[in-house]
């Protein structure tokens, strides 16, 4: 069996934008503003994220990959950028939007096109999107969230942070 080399937060390349960049960039587009807006995070939730993030003496790191084509994008993004903000400076969100699928693609290609680079390197493996990739404070990959959540976000977070 080829081992492969475990993705990084260093493994990042692309330009990527803060939640505050991602807000301003879409302040015109009415359902990631709304879908921002409505959002509540669950307060017990995020606070046993920063109950765990400051017993670890940790600060969490979080890269999403989505595209702006992607239903499931527009709603979960802005609901991850509402939950960054009420982790009381504890994370860091890094959001790359411009993944394209590639409708040329011959049987045994990549889904993706191959901008951004990391949509095809094998280290992200990128199969949907958006995908949410939790990372420890030092850089080391945690955990995916693939799509959409198995619970909700917050709870998703908490189950990587406690494996």
């Amino acid at each position: 069996m080829e081992k492969t080399e475990k993705l990084v937060w260093s493994d990042i390349k692309s330009q990527t934008m803060t939640s505050a960049e991602y807000l301003e960039k879409f302040k015109d587009n009415r359902i990631i503003i709304r879908n921002y807006n409505e959002y509540i995070p669950k307060k017990e939730i995020t606070g046993k994220i920063i109950d765990i993030l400051t017993k670890q003496n940790q600060k969490l790191k979080i890269f999403v990959q989505g595209a702006i084509w992607c239903h499931d994008t527009t709603r979960e993004v802005p609901r991850m950028v509402k939950i960054a903000e009420n982790l009381n400076g504890k994370t860091e969100l890094r959001i790359l939007y411009g993944i394209n699928v590639n409708p040329l693609r011959k049987k045994g290609e990549s889904l993706w096109s191959v901008r951004p680079p990391e949509a095809v390197d094998p280290k992200f493996n990128l199969s949907a999107v958006p995908t949410f990739y939790i990372f420890s404070g030092d850089g080391m990959l945690l955990g995916k969230i693939i799509e959409r959540p198995n619970k909700s976000l917050e709870e998703d977070i908490v189950d990587i942070l406690n494996r």
